[in-house]
């Protein structure tokens, strides 16, 4: 079961999963305890609301109205291409022969939809195309941007209006808190030589490496060295030390400040 934190509501010990992680919706994604399908209950009341009729693993979350879906058969299999529904359960439609793809999430008002052809371009809201398919992969948005994989090979960022931020790296991850670790060259943790981009698409000259973990666009904490076990230093956004003395961290749940702290 789940409580719902601000109207102190509590569903029941009714479901067979609760799929926890938040959203800005009032539906939050539930398993059936006897078929092991996935549907949507209301988080402020506990009912039910959209039955549990889809693929379970990593069902997705509702993101300003959208979540993308498969149906599934009684042993758990996914039966039907990935599609959009809104929080009514009604299909949101794509041109034909489009689809969304296992737990792609809504984001930014967009949502990388890949087309009969294999080419990945974003729908919006309504199911219009609205970046034209052209990537060989592409993610969800992340801080106004989202990575792809470009036809040639080479990974990069764009905008929400599809222009491109910045390309030519070997890998990419998504933005967090302002900035994203790109890999220039390598294919695995043995060769790779990694760095960090801001939101301009600039890189940071000082994040050389993975030690660097950003918790804002002005604060992120390093390791002095490249042990796990090395202390760390919170440094500002143009590289300067704040902590007087190294913080020993046994573990680092969340990257974020939050109200300043």
């Amino acid at each position: 079961g789940f409580f719902d934190i601000p109207t102190g509501t509590f569903s029941g010990l009714k479901w067979g999963a609760v799929w926890h992680w938040c959203s800005d919706s009032r539906l939050i994604p539930v398993d059936d305890p006897e078929t092991g399908l996935s549907g949507y209950a209301d988080r402020s009341t506990g009912e039910m609301v959209i039955p549990c009729l889809y693929y379970s693993v990593d069902p997705a979350n509702f993101n300003d109205g959208v979540a993308t879906v498969a149906l599934s058969d009684e042993d758990g299999y996914e039966t039907s291409p990935w599609h959009l529904i809104n929080e009514r359960g009604e299909t949101i439609p794509l041109p034909e022969g489009w689809q969304s793809a296992y737990a792609n999430q809504f984001s930014c008002g967009r949502i990388a939809v890949v087309n009969p052809d294999g080419l990945w371009g974003y729908a919006d809201g309504t199911g219009s195309i609205v970046i034209p398919a052209q990537f060989a992969e592409a993610y969800e948005f992340c801080d106004g941007f989202a990575r792809v994989e470009f036809a040639d090979g080479d990974m990069g960022y764009i905008d929400t209006d599809g222009n491109v931020l910045t390309r030519g790296f070997a890998h990419a991850f998504d933005f967090r808190n302002g900035y994203a670790e790109v890999w220039h060259s390598g294919t695995n943790g043995a060769d790779k030589v990694t760095g960090w981009i801001n939101t301009a698409g600039e890189v940071v000259p000082f994040m050389d490496s993975d030690r660097f973990f950003p918790i804002s666009p002005d604060r992120m904490w390093m390791r002095t060295a490249a042990d796990y076990s090395a202390p760390w230093h919170l440094l500002d956004g143009e590289g300067n030390v704040l902590t007087a003395e190294p913080v020993r961290l046994m573990e680092m749940e969340s990257w974020s400040f939050d109200e300043g702290l």
